[in-house]
């Protein structure tokens, strides 16, 4: 990220690279049980004349089939360790020094049920015939 400007008098001319990373690990521990394990990472990121902190968070979930596989229960919780909590140094301003931190409701649990009404066939067009009806509505020579 780039940035030239001008912010209370006072040339901003800055970049910075960062990145991001978001991987999702599943696994099938019986045909009815499975686990996920997942989250999130991002490095400084230079936004104008603020420069944030990293961020990260971890996130697991347990789901289990029920009922023959046509219900899943299912137990999620992200955030775990309470880390993605933004904040960063406010820049640029002449004599003077600034940063923030921010506490977000970032925790979260979850648990939820899923019911299946149909084996996952697809359903059969409806044939309505209204186009057979407009064809026998226009007479052609």
């Amino acid at each position: 990220m780039s940035y030239e400007s001008i912010i209370y008098g006072q040339v901003l001319d800055e970049s910075k690279f960062y990145w991001f990373i978001q991987p999702v690990n599943q696994f099938i521990i019986t045909k009815s049980l499975s686990a996920e394990f997942g989250g999130s990472y991002q490095t400084r990121i230079l936004v104008a004349q603020f420069l944030t902190i990293p961020v990260w968070q971890a996130r697991i979930g347990v789901s289990q089939k029920i009922w023959k596989g046509k219900g899943t229960i299912r137990l999620n919780v992200s955030d775990m360790f309470y880390s993605n909590q933004p904040g960063g140094d406010i820049r640029n301003i002449a004599n003077s020094k600034a940063n923030w931190l921010s506490y977000l409701d970032s925790r979260v649990a979850s648990l939820s049920f899923t019911y299946r009404f149909n084996k996952g066939k697809s359903l059969n067009a409806r044939e309505s015939g209204a186009s057979d009806t407009e064809k026998n509505r226009i007479k052609t020579n």
